[in-house]
């Protein structure tokens, strides 16, 4: 007998990161390629379905999933789901959807070397809650900056013209709607242990599971790439965010690009000024950053010879995934990835069999050097590291336990909320309808 097929909603906006990509349209790409029992609506928020559609499609769903819902639009969203009761419709028990929230990040440690802090900042970088009226920045060689200023109680005097003001009391409020909603929903989905962790430091939901990111091999399409053979190729990639986790290695950057005159750098995404001294404009290619609808197949374009991904370790970067770890894996060229030794790196790669790990700038210049050296070496390490991605992060493998996981829930929510008896249901539809028909003479 053919199982009746789960009715999945999920919001991905058409501009979306990869976030949205990897805790959302993976899974449900792939449950929809291996022909799984599920029906799948996508609410993009672009033009096409009514309201009346949406909001019909999302209360009638059997799971909703939701990536990192802040405010109280969700709050009034989900307690409207919460209050419909199990009905009988087409002779068939229907209960209300089980919610389902997608996290792979600490949105509660957001540390203020990431532009996110100015919305979601509250907290130091050790953790502890800043005081209203404070300032947030930095201090080295005994000179402090300030990034961020507190605006709650009005407006400081005498701040500097490129540091930002947000408003810690309004961060803290936008931090409480995100505890409510994580108490709120049926189970929290999460990338990593780690993330697990401090979602369960704040608040106690009724589920937590741990769902890893996964890859779909067949989204990065294998092209051949011409290159210069006389040229190593090393790609550097990320957003401002990543500043703390570059910048302490900037030396050894220099040292590099001196020592190997065949080295070129990819850098893509956030171009730094003291790149530009140390790099000279004929030894690195720039590429601004893209949608990320455009990534992976640019990815694939670029056509490097080793990646890097540097990973400063403090609370915030200890949730990551081990995402450009992944990625270069999956690329028709052998690509080896240097890594910190941090977060899921560390968890998951296997140094000198999978790729390498570094703990600080000299060895993270000394483990480059044999990379760059070593042809051999790099394209060990990327099969390696390919067959690892196969066997651990193939989605085409895990997403089936997934399904399974949300039929769990569908089944749990039977339990939780048991629906009256059949010859009670007939009563309160008759009820019902001679209340319409009462209403209508």
């Amino acid at each position: 007998m053919t199982p009746t097929p789960l009715k999945i909603f999920a919001t991905i906006p058409y501009s979306h990161t990869a976030s949205w990509y990897y805790r959302l349209e993976v899974p449900l790409h792939t449950a929809r390629d291996l022909g799984l029992p599920v029906r799948v609506m996508i609410d993009s928020n672009e033009v096409g379905p009514s309201i009346d559609d949406r909001a019909r499609a999302f209360s009638e769903a059997d799971v909703v999933l939701l990536y990192q819902p802040i405010g109280e639009g969700p709050i009034n969203n989900i307690r409207g789901l919460q209050s419909i009761i199990p009905s009988k419709r087409d002779g068939e028990w229907k209960w209300p959807p089980s919610v389902v929230l997608e996290t792979d990040d600490n949105l509660f440690n957001v540390s203020p070397l990431n532009p996110a802090f100015g919305s979601l900042g509250i907290r130091d970088m050790n953790g502890n809650d800043i005081e209203l009226g404070h300032h947030i920045g930095l201090s080295s060689n005994g000179e402090k900056k300030i990034l961020f200023y507190d605006v709650s109680n009005g407006q400081p005097e005498g701040m500097p013209p490129d540091a930002t003001p947000i408003n810690l009391i309004q961060n803290r409020q936008t931090l409480a709607s995100y505890r409510r909603i994580l108490e709120m929903v049926d189970a929290v989905s999460c990338s990593t242990e780690p993330v697990k962790a401090a979602v369960l430091k704040e608040v106690k939901p009724r589920r937590t599971h741990v769902w890893p990111n996964l890859i779909r091999f067949g989204d990065y399409e294998q092209v051949s790439v011409v290159k210069d053979p006389k040229q190593v190729n090393i790609l550097w990639q990320g957003g401002a965010a990543h500043y703390e986790d570059w910048f302490p290695l900037r030396e050894a950057l220099g040292n590099i690009t001196k020592r190997y005159p065949q080295v070129h750098w990819t850098i893509w995404g956030a171009q730094y000024a003291w790149a530009n001294e140390l790099i000279p404009a004929h030894r690195y290619t720039y590429k601004a950053w893209c949608p990320y609808q455009e990534y992976r197949l640019r990815l694939a374009m670029v056509g490097h010879d080793i990646s890097l991904a540097p990973l400063n370790d403090h609370r915030f970067n200890t949730c990551r995934s081990a995402i450009k770890f992944y990625e270069a894996s999956v690329l028709k060229q052998d690509i080896p990835t240097l890594a910190q030794n941090s977060a899921a790196y560390a968890k998951e790669m296997i140094d000198g069999e999978t790729g390498l790990l570094f703990n600080n700038p000299q060895e993270f210049e000394d483990k480059l050097s044999l990379l760059i050296e070593n042809e051999t070496e790099r394209k060990r390490l990327g099969r390696n590291a390919k067959d690892w991605c196969h066997e651990h992060r193939d989605a085409m493998k895990e997403v089936p336990k997934m399904v399974q996981w949300w039929q769990e829930l569908r089944e749990e929510r039977k339990l939780e909320q048991p629906r009256v008896g059949d010859a009670e249901w007939a009563e309160i539809e008759a009820n019902d309808r001679a209340e319409q028909a009462a209403a209508q003479a």
